[in-house]
């Protein structure tokens, strides 16, 4: 069977808009959360890394891996640490890759696995072989039946923003938008980004995954997978059509990989039984286990993510975290940065 057409994916490069860019021009694939002014932005004293951070109860939360080079990105923690203890600031360090986490181990905190990141190398990537048949059957599916996946690229109309808000309403259905460490939608932020689309015959719009551009500090540029919403009753094999567009759509315009996001709790359980509980009670709610399929229906590199604490359980570190990505969000300009020099007061 041959490889899906590219169902009117655009093939333009994109540039990223302004309110992405930091002052380096770098990022990962969690930096673009800084915009959803719930969070701060440490700079080192030289600004050549930063990191993302909130608080909480008294205790200072940090969002990803440090932005800059390993060198730069320690120097940046370093100082973030030692700004604090005058004040004597409790830490907690969510979704840290491996070097980080051990990095943070050798300073004395204690460190748990709390799931897996999954990323597409897109250099190398398509859809032929007999080991992708099923995701192929399903896209020629969606393509017979007259569905069109498109990406669409800011400055946005405002016909198109009002078409996502009504598809991300639908898909809350009342419930309270999260934050902290997962999108959450804003009309002027939506706006700025491309926007992958999923369209019926008819012209509907049934779904959209909002995409954020980075650029690491070796200059090789990435994609990572934001919002993901859609209506009920959405074609089944639609999201995977939209996510290979994405994806072929990635590779054409020379992006090297692209962020599929987190999987909170994936293959993390194994000898603590409170975790297990955790995820069993979790998993009423959140969709865990569907969710890691799907992700790994296009073939990533799964990375450990951990969570690092300076004092307490890894249950509180947790606990806390899940306060914040359910936090009522609070207005807070996004240009709030902070450096080395400024870290004490501001923390406090």
């Amino acid at each position: 069977m041959e490889e899906p057409s590219a169902m009117s994916a655009s093939t333009s490069p994109y540039t990223p808009h302004p309110s992405e860019r930091t002052g380096a021009a770098i990022g990962n694939s969690v930096s673009h959360l800084l915009y959803q002014e719930d969070k701060r932005r440490f700079w080192s004293a030289d600004r050549s890394a930063y990191l993302l951070y909130s608080s909480i109860a008294g205790k200072i939360v940090v969002l990803g891996d440090p932005v800059g080079t390993e060198t730069d990105g320690r120097t940046a923690l370093t100082e973030f640490l030692s700004s604090g203890k005058a004040s004597r600031r409790d830490y907690v360090f969510y979704r840290m890759g491996p070097r980080y986490a051990a990095w943070l181990e050798r300073c004395g905190f204690r460190t748990m696995k709390t799931g897996e990141e999954a990323s597409v190398a897109l250099t190398g990537f398509h859809t032929t072989g007999k080991s992708w048949i099923k995701l192929r059957t399903k896209i020629h599916k969606i393509e017979r039946e007259g569905y069109r996946c498109e990406i669409l690229l800011p400055p946005h109309a405002d016909a198109l923003i009002s078409e996502v808000e009504s598809v991300s309403d639908a898909w809350l259905g009342g419930k309270r938008e999260k934050s902290f460490s997962v999108g959450s939608y804003c009309g002027t932020y939506v706006a700025a980004h491309p926007i992958a689309t999923l369209r019926s015959r008819g012209g509907e719009l049934l779904a959209f995954v909002t995409l954020a551009a980075f650029e690491r500090p070796e200059g090789e540029r990435g994609l990572a997978i934001d919002l993901m919403r859609y209506r009920e009753g959405s074609p089944s094999g639609g999201m995977e059509a939209l996510f290979v567009r994405i994806l072929t759509w990635g590779q054409a315009s020379g992006y090297a990989e692209c962020s599929l996001g987190a999987s909170p709790l994936a293959n993390a359980c194994d000898g603590r039984p409170w975790l297990n509980l955790v995820r069993r009670i979790a998993s009423r709610y959140y969709n865990f286990e569907g969710l890691q399929r799907f992700k790994a229906k296009f073939r990533p590199q799964w990375e450990d993510r951990y969570v690092a604490y300076s004092s307490g359980s890894a249950f509180i570190a947790l606990a806390l975290v899940a306060l914040l990505v359910h936090r009522r969000r609070r207005n807070r300009s996004a240009s709030q940065e902070i450096s080395g020099t400024a870290a004490a007061q501001s923390t406090h």
